[in-house]
């Protein structure tokens, strides 16, 4: 049965994260009793070693929600301000175990249950009146794909910057959801979905032309089928109607002059 506090669960696998850069295959012994409680009280809250690991990183979302819930103007935030602080906020709360993060994150992070926590704060970041209706559309599955990739990168970035008080990530952080934002709340998804729909209809009006002319000339001189009127090509003198059958070829001859005895 899982202890109902939150807290032992969060000290278990941030205490457990320290122990993982000594050694990746340390006991669950030995984190009892650094944690001061029996493994059998341990084994009450985690199965392994890697569900430990993996609760390190679910927990950032359960410490991220505390303070966010802490932020007394959170609701007026613009859809900028609520990105930013969603991802200072984690690299905050993931900075005493950098190392680890690093390390471990692609085994441990890269997990179903943390993208689905990050999908549900990007997308509570970008409920804002400010986006237009054609931003909203925008929001969906690839564009919460592309980006967690560009978290990704932000990770990889994070861990190798070397500038002083990591001004470097603050700068990567700021310009970077400057543009986002800026490209969802200020007309360009709109004009990018005009365009889109321009050139999806000129593509469809295009692709209708082609079906209609297989040899790609200039369709005249009306002719009959069996459906009604077609069209025959000037330059390769084919037929065709709306039904989709060659007309019947029509007797053009002059009547015999002769005539039978």
């Amino acid at each position: 049965m899982r202890s109902s506090d939150p807290t032992l669960r969060i000290d278990l696998s941030e205490k457990a994260a320290d122990l993982w850069l000594v050694d990746e295959r340390f006991s669950l012994a030995e984190l009892a009793d650094r944690q001061g409680i029996t493994l059998g009280e341990l084994l009450l809250e985690f199965d392994s070693r890697r569900e430990l690991l993996a609760h390190y990183f679910d927990s950032r979302w359960t410490l991220f929600r505390t303070l966010k819930s802490q932020v007394p103007d959170y609701a007026s935030y613009t859809a900028q301000e609520r990105l930013a602080n969603l991802l200072y906020s984690l690299l905050d709360l993931m900075s005493p175990q950098k190392t680890f993060v690093i390390r471990a994150f692609g085994r441990y992070g890269n997990t179903e249950s943390f993208r689905r926590e990050f999908r549900s704060e990007i997308r509570d970041a970008f409920e804002s009146p400010e986006l237009s209706n054609a931003a909203r559309l925008v929001l969906s599955g690839p564009f919460y794909e592309a980006v967690w990739w560009a978290f990704m990168g932000l990770l990889d970035y994070w861990g190798r910057d070397r500038s002083k008080g990591g001004e470097d990530t603050a700068a990567l952080i700021d310009k970077s959801v400057a543009l986002l934002a800026e490209l969802l709340t200020n007309g360009v998804a709109d004009k990018a979905l005009d365009l889109g729909r321009f050139l999806l209809r000129d593509a469809r009006n295009a692709w209708n032309t082609a079906k209609r002319r297989p040899c790609g000339c200039r369709w005249s001189q009306s002719c009959r089928c069996r459906s009604g009127s077609g069209s025959r090509c000037e330059t390769c003198g084919k037929h065709r109607c709306g039904c989709g059958r060659e007309p019947e070829r029509q007797d053009t001859s002059e009547p015999s002059d002769q005539t039978s005895s």
